[in-house]
């Protein structure tokens, strides 16, 4: 991106950047092969929750073997649940537990699956507005990523260089 995009970005724009940035430093620290869940979610949440989105230590807390995350508003409630899968594991088989997570408390507003190549976040809504709902609760699916297919640190080159601001935007946002 040249100096002049840049500067005339809007912070959406800088956003994205970020969020892209912040999973091609997470790539860069994985190892080619196997890692297990407990590994890759906090280096997950450090890069991109703490890095990128601005989520302090303080607002979250992991489970004892490391795969799901809760992070909390100032009062402590409970606003986002992230369910980790294995990267070998699809991101969809963490859906149902994230809609569980969220069914014992009314304050969750986000839930997301993943398996650090895949991200799938939904909002809770109403159920009229709703993609779904489980467990009593009802929530839209605003963003399906597929980082790996983005990043591809795997194969040594990834796409982010070959797409353009509007076209990283979209796979991001749905």
């Amino acid at each position: 991106m040249s100096d002049t995009e840049s500067s005339s970005s809007s912070p959406g724009d800088k956003f994205v950047e970020q969020v892209f940035s912040s999973y091609q430093d997470l790539y860069d620290e994985i190892e080619t092969g196997e890692r297990m869940e407990h590994d890759l979610m906090p280096r997950l949440v450090r890069h991109l929750f703490l890095d990128a989105l601005g989520f302090s230590p303080s607002d979250y807390e992991q489970e004892d073997d490391w795969n799901d995350v809760r992070f909390y508003d100032d009062e402590r409630n409970p606003v986002i649940v992230v369910e980790g899968k294995k990267r070998d594991v699809d991101a969809e088989e963490g859906i149902d537990q994230a809609f569980r997570y969220a069914s014992s408390t009314t304050y969750v507003r986000y839930l997301i699956a993943t398996n650090v190549d895949k991200m799938l976040v939904y909002r809770r809504c109403d159920e009229s507005e709703a993609d779904e709902t489980r467990h009593g609760v009802s929530a839209k699916l605003i963003a399906d990523i597929e980082f790996e297919g983005i990043v591809n640190k795997v194969s040594g080159k990834g796409i982010t260089d070959d797409l353009s601001l509007d076209e990283r935007q979209s796979s991001v946002f749905s």
